[in-house]
């Protein structure tokens, strides 16, 4: 019975230190992001086929050919980069890590232009074990997907918040990096 009592006590505890916790919600996205065109078109390659899947999911239009007052993502080639981090006893590669990186530029009509190219990295750490060969390939291209996804996610949030930021540092000297979190 006493058992039951605290059981019940310490939950309502927790439930009452869990009063500001609140879902992040809906983003309102802004209004130069109706429509956007990214730069170059290749909508098979991965990152970009990602990225219009999520820019979609948001209601935010791609086009297919640039247009007069339209938002431009200029996109460079995505990389990806394997680092050596450890070996085993024999001298083998055993942990890596795995690097995937693009850099973008967005172009916002009617604005002054943001022509100062950004960079979004994404890495992870990978072991790789000599004697589970099929496995490691698995894991690796299941880590890279992860690093794709998160990499289109920060994309997005940048491309969303990245111009307010500016246009605030730009009033006010508080933020030596231009950080806008």
């Amino acid at each position: 019975m006493i058992l039951r009592i605290c059981g019940i006590a310490i939950l309502c505890l927790g439930l009452i230190g869990c009063n500001g916790f609140k879902l992040r919600g809906y983003t309102n996205k802004p209004a130069y992001l109706n429509k956007i065109y990214i730069s170059p078109c290749e909508p098979y390659e991965p990152l970009q086929r990602k990225l219009r899947e999520n820019l979609k999911y948001l209601n935010i239009s791609v086009i297919d050919a640039p247009q007069e007052n339209v938002t431009r993502l200029e996109l460079s080639r995505s990389t990806t980069s394997e680092q050596v981090l450890a070996y085993s006893s024999s001298g083998e590669a055993q942990r890596f890590k795995l690097t995937f990186s693009v850099a973008y530029t967005l172009i916002i009509p009617e604005k002054p232009p943001l022509r100062k190219q950004q960079t979004v990295t994404r890495f992870s750490e990978l072991n790789r074990s000599n004697n589970m060969l099929l496995s490691n390939d698995s894991q690796e291209q299941i880590i890279k997907q992860e690093l794709l996804d998160a990499t289109v996610a920060e994309l997005i949030r940048q491309i969303m918040i990245r111009p307010a930021a500016k246009e605030s540092s730009s009033s006010s000297s508080n933020s030596a990096d231009n950080n806008p979190c």
